[in-house]
């Protein structure tokens, strides 16, 4: 597992690669936006980019694993899209659309990671989590991100269902 130091490496790349499009940063430092932005969620797009972009995977321009007819090509997460799907980190074996501004839950954005940093299967003899049962699709996912250090709470409850927010990718890069 690497450790980088928590945030900075995630937030200076989606500010850097502008996975925050939209917002213009005059001042500041990057502590005030980490606290700015903690709770944002974040859209498919952001996240797919941010992962991208954080495993220094080689980036491709086109896929032929997946056909999205939402994406023409040209859109700034085009090749971030195309790059996990021939990665295999994403699928799209029924729909077309990869709808960039929809939402990832926790869950979804715990299997993308899993896959993009290559995390080793690690499940626990008893679930760590009161609302990841183990007959889940997520639950090796989550126990194995789990076991290398990759979320803030160990125990207790994850939100397999909770919108991905800029907080949840920022530790899970960060400890990835």
């Amino acid at each position: 597992m690497k450790t980088k130091t928590i945030g900075l490496t995630a937030l200076s790349l989606v500010l850097a690669v502008g996975v925050l499009g939209g917002i213009l940063f005059q001042t500041g430092t990057l502590e005030e936006l980490q606290g700015r932005f903690s709770t944002r969620v974040l859209t498919r797009a952001q996240i797919i980019k941010l992962i991208v972009e954080d495993t220094g995977v080689t980036v491709v321009s086109s896929t032929t694993k997946c056909t999205f007819t939402d994406i023409v090509g040209d859109e700034w997460y085009a090749e971030s899209f195309y790059t996990a799907c021939e990665n295999g980190w994403i699928s799209y074996p029924s729909a077309t659309a990869a709808d960039p501004n929809g939402i990832l839950s926790t869950a979804q954005t715990s299997k993308i990671a899993y896959l993009a940093y290559g995390v080793t299967e690690s499940l626990p003899s008893s679930a760590s989590y009161t609302d990841v049962a183990s007959d889940s699709w997520y639950y090796s996912y989550v126990e194995s991100l789990n076991a290398v250090g990759a979320y803030s709470a160990t125990s207790g409850t994850f939100g397999p269902d909770k919108s991905t927010t800029m907080t949840f990718v920022r530790y899970l890069t960060a400890h990835l």
